[in-house]
């Protein structure tokens, strides 16, 4: 192919062979004119004519050949201004790591300690030896592993806890008091143990009735064969009714300055109840049942007026009996057998002093009750007696309600 000539749009153009100028309104696009289409003589070189235009217009339709160039051209130029961008960012980034290598070249080199060198000792392989050969069909023996002796561990002894002893007011060991009386009725769930001493002082559970209910008779009618059982006071001297042994005994109880003991047992009951003669007085006896549960219980006082019974615990019985101290001698200690019920009762009568019991001179009642319930000795440490308290059967079982299931005594500071 031959280029032949040039083709401006929107330009005057001339042809540089035969000089004519003419309007060319398609891109510029060189004209191009295949070799075969020239035809050379010896004089004279013939061109094919250009392709014709409208001179009306002076231009013509551009088709889509046409179009491809322009294209082209706008493509090449996009491509150019998006290379020359990316060459720019290139540059600052090349030239921002130029500038940061230099910096870090810039400082003093920091000088590294020599480490030591690592010597690793391995032991020299052992010399491998070969067995005799009378061992080599000898069974393979395994030695047991050693075994730790053990030492046999001492194992103390420790001695029983001890019970501490409260401090007693009174000098008198309330334990130390005369034995039982023979003959009465067997405790059974003591099991042999020695007779324990009721004298510490009584706390009243938080959860007893402390006021008598209204079933509970506030009078009952003594048979027969007690009522003339309670005498008048004919003593003289200590226990004559002028004594001042009265009214001392009188402040001391409106003043509340009494002890009351322990309870033995009395499982049963719910209602805590005292029973002491207001203007003072001191216990000599008491009415009772003879056998079977003490089902009826009532006190006997001597006071200045004479004797008088407290309240009826309990009903009388047909075997009910009066026991209670020959003149001049009053209430100094109670041997008592309980456990749910009131299982028995005797007395230890002594010697009416002026302001003690004498208790070298003493003696004692016969028993009261049935065999059975825990034992317990109350008194016996010479003060008087001025009452007794107890806990009160709340319904009916084999004794009735409102009958003692203990008794303990209430004895001047």
């Amino acid at each position: 192919m031959i280029e032949v000539g040039t083709e401006f749009v929107g330009r005057k153009a001339r042809c540089p062979q035969c000089r004519t100028i003419s309007m060319i309104p398609s891109p510029a696009i060189p004209t191009v004119v295949p070799l075969e289409a020239i035809t050379e003589t010896p004089s004279k070189r013939t061109i094919p004519p250009l392709p014709q235009q409208s001179r009306q217009t002076g231009s013509r339709q551009k088709t889509k050949a046409d179009l491809a160039p322009e294209r082209s051209i706008v493509f090449s130029t996009v491509l150019v201004i998006f290379a020359v961008a990316g060459s720019g960012v290139l540059a600052c980034g090349a030239v921002g790591c130029l500038v940061g290598l230099m910096k870090m070249t810039a400082r003093a080199p920091q000088p590294i300690a020599a480490m030591p060198p690592v010597v690793i000792k391995q032991p020299a392989p052992a010399e491998w030896k070969a067995p005799p050969q009378e061992d080599i069909n000898r069974p393979l023996e395994i030695p047991d592993p050693p075994r730790e002796e053990k030492q046999p561990t001492e194992v103390p002894i420790l001695d029983p806890p001890r019970e501490e002893k409260k401090p007693v007011e009174d000098p008198i060991v309330f334990h130390d008091s005369p034995p039982p009386p023979p003959g009465g009725p067997r405790a059974t769930e003591d099991r042999g143990q020695p007779l324990k001493s009721y004298n510490e002082e009584y706390v009243v559970p938080a959860n007893m009735l402390r006021e008598l209910p209204d079933w509970f008779p506030r009078k009952v009618a003594l048979p027969a064969a007690l009522k003339n059982q309670l005498e008048p006071n004919r003593h003289e001297g200590i226990l004559a009714p002028g004594s001042p042994l009265w009214q001392k005994l009188e402040e001391k109880v409106q003043a509340r300055a009494f002890r009351k003991s322990g309870l033995v047992s009395g499982k049963s009951g719910m209602i805590y109840v005292e029973d002491f003669p207001a203007k003072g007085g001191l216990l000599i006896g008491f009415f009772a049942a003879k056998t079977g549960y003490v089902p009826y219980v009532q006190p006997i006082f001597l006071t200045r007026d004479g004797e008088v019974a407290g309240r009826a615990y309990g009903y009388p019985t047909s075997n009910a009996v009066c026991f209670k101290a020959k003149s001049g001698y009053a209430v100094g200690g109670m041997y008592v057998h309980s456990g749910d019920l009131f299982n028995g009762l005797a007395l230890t009568y002594m010697k009416i002093e002026e302001t003690k019991l004498n208790r070298a001179d003493w003696y004692q009642s016969e028993w009261v009750g049935a065999e059975g319930g825990y034992s317990g000795v109350v008194g016996h440490d010479g003060a008087f007696i001025v009452g007794v308290h107890s806990k009160l059967l709340e319904y009916n079982y084999i004794t009735p309600r409102g009958a003692m299931t203990t008794i303990g005594s209430i004895s001047l500071r």
